[in-house]
C-alpha cells in the first residue's frame, strides 16, 4: 500500500522545481515558467514558490545534480509546501538518484507532479512508497497559450483536489501544433486544434484492474540503468506508457517493448494503457507493433490506446498506485486513488 499524500486546498503553498533540464532559467523562457505560475495562482488559488536551484539555466544544472537534489529535499522537509510541480522535462533526471535521500521522501510525503523526463522521479517516489502524480508541468500545460485546456484544469481538480473516483475520457479535441517559446508573443496565441476521430480504443482483453505503474517509454532504459525497476512488483499492474516528443520510431518503440519483456513484466501485468503518440505520429505504427508484439509472444493482456496522457494535449493524470478499472465492455476507465 502506498503512502497517500494529502489533496491540495486552494490557498496551499506549492514549489516549482527543476529536476531534470533547466530551460525554465534561460532568459528567453522565462516567460513561461512566469506564466505557468501565475496559472497555478490564478486558476487554483495556490501560494507558489520556486525552488532555490531552479532557475539557474541548462548549463548550471546540468552540471550540477546535486543542487537538484538539494532543491528536491529543500521542497519536502518544509512542511508549508504541500506539492511539487515540475517546470519541465529533459533527459538527465536519472542524474540525480546518487544525490537523492530516498527516505525523505517517505517521511515527508507530498504531491509531486510532471511528465516525460520526471519518469525517473516518478520511480524515486515509488522506491519511497509515496504515490506521485504523472500529469502536467509548469512550462507545457499549466502555461498553455491563452488559457489552460479545460480537460486538464478538470483533471487536476480529479486528481490533485480531490479523494474521489474519476472516469478517464477522450478529450473531444487534440493539439498537435506547437508554437515557438523563446518568442514571448505567441503566448497570446491560441493553438490550432484537431477534431479527435478516433477516441479511445479498447484493442483487445477484457475487464480487467490493476495499480498504476509506467511512464514516458523513451525514459525506461534510463530507469533500469539507475536500477529503479527494481523496486516495483509487476504482479497484477496496469503499465501505462506513451512515446516522447522526439517520436520514437515503430524499431525504437519495439526496443523498449523489448527491455520490459526482458524484465518479465508483460507475464505479470493485468493489462497496458498508451497515451496518445505525438502529433499522432506513427499512430497507426505504433499500434500495430504493439498488438504484434504480444501476439508473438502469446501475452493475453486487456490493452487501450489513445489515452490523453503525456505529451500530446490536453492530458489527464494518472496516479501511480491508484486502482485502474478498465471497462472494456461498457468502454470506461475508471480511475480510484484510494
Amino acid at each position: 500500500m502506498m503512502i497517500k499524500p494529502n489533496i491540495l486546498q486552494k490557498g496551499d503553498k506549492v514549489a516549482l522545481i527543476s529536476l531534470s533540464g533547466g530551460l525554465g532559467g534561460e532568459d528567453l523562457f522565462r516567460h513561461r515558467v512566469a506564466l505557468g505560475k501565475k496559472r497555478l495562482e490564478e486558476v487554483f488559488g495556490l501560494e507558489v514558490v520556486i525552488t532555490p536551484n531552479a532557475l539557474k539555466g541548462c548549463e548550471y544544472l546540468s552540471s550540477h545534480p546535486e543542487s537538484k537534489a538539494e532543491d528536491l529535499h529543500w521542497a519536502l522537509k518544509d512542511d508549508s509546501i504541500k506539492a511539487i510541480f515540475s517546470i519541465i522535462g529533459g533527459n538527465d533526471s536519472d542524474k540525480i538518484v546518487p544525490y537523492v535521500n530516498v527516505d525523505e521522501i517517505t517521511k515527508h510525503p507530498k504531491i509531486f507532479c510532471g511528465f516525460s523526463d520526471s519518469s525517473v522521479v516518478h520511480f524515486l517516489f515509488y522506491k519511497a512508497g509515496v504515490q506521485s502524480f504523472y500529469g502536467p508541468s509548469v512550462m507545457c500545460q499549466f502555461a498553455e497559450n491563452v488559457k489552460m485546456h479545460d480537460y486538464t484544469v478538470q483533471a487536476i481538480q480529479n486528481a490533485l483536489f480531490s479523494n474521489k473516483p474519476y472516469e478517464i475520457k477522450s478529450a473531444d479535441k487534440w493539439c498537435g501544433h506547437m508554437l515557438d517559446w523563446s518568442n514571448e508573443a505567441n503566448d497570446n496565441i491560441i493553438r490550432p486544434m484537431n477534431e479527435e476521430t478516433h477516441g479511445i480504443e479498447f484493442l483487445m482483453g477484457d475487464d480487467t484492474q490493476g495499480e498504476l505503474v509506467g511512464g514516458c517509454i523513451d525514459t525506461f532504459p534510463r530507469v533500469k540503468e539507475a536500477k529503479l525497476f527494481d523496486n516495483v512488483n509487476w504482479d497484477n499492474k496496469i503499465l501505462f506508457i506513451e512515446p516522447s516528443d522526439e517520436t520514437p520510431t515503430p524499431e525504437e518503440f519495439l526496443g523498449y517493448l523489448e527491455l520490459l519483456k526482458n524484465m518479465d513484466v508483460f507475464s505479470k501485468i493485468n493489462g497496458i494503457i498508451v497515451g496518445k503518440p505525438k502529433f499522432e505520429k506513427y499512430y497507426n505504427e505504433y499500434k500495430q507493433t504493439l498488438i504484434k508484439f504480444l501476439n508473438d509472444n502469446n501475452y493475453n493482456l486487456t490493452v487501450v490506446y489513445n489515452v490523453n496522457f503525456g505529451h500530446e494535449d490536453p492530458i489527464t493524470i494518472l496516479p501511480y498506485g491508484a486502482k485502474l478499472t478498465i471497462d472494456t465492455k461498457n468502454k470506461k476507465i475508471l480511475v480510484n486513488i484510494n
